[in-house]
């Protein structure tokens, strides 16, 4: 069982068609389709605020003064700022890489809905997990 969180889902999307994965759960979890990317999901609905919105260059970071709300609201203020200062960057161009598989389509697939997180907005999580959602045969 594979279980993915944000960007996460995508990788385990595409990691998920390997035989020895026999589900997969998405947590507040991108979960794209055969060709699609990341970013394009990310831009379908607008998140809570744009502290993880791309930046020119090569990599996006999330920038300290917005990072305690976006990823750290429950934390100390010192812990918050530790990670803000340690986070590693994630190339862009993971973000436009679109997924080859959609293991999501053939795997017993489950979703966690989260209604705070400020990246995945609930309505994207919403949209990707009812496409997702396991249909009667007609």
């Amino acid at each position: 069982m594979l279980v993915g969180h944000s960007y996460g889902g995508s990788v385990i999307t595409d990691a998920g068609a390997d035989p020895k994965v026999s589900a997969l759960v998405y947590v507040a979890a991108l979960q794209p389709d055969a060709g699609e990317a990341s970013a394009q999901l990310l831009s379908k609905f607008a998140a809570p605020n744009d502290a993880h919105a791309g930046h020119p260059g090569e990599s996006s970071s999330h920038p300290g003064a917005k990072f305690p709300k976006t990823y750290a609201a429950d934390v100390s203020p010192s812990d918050a700022q530790f990670m803000a200062d340690s986070q590693q960057q994630l190339a862009e161009k993971a973000l436009g890489a679109p997924v080859s598989v959609a293991a999501w389509r053939t795997k017993p697939s489950y979703a966690i809905l989260t209604t705070q997180d400020h990246v995945v907005s609930p309505q994207l999580q919403r949209w990707m997990y009812q496409r997702s959602a396991p249909r009667s045969p007609k």
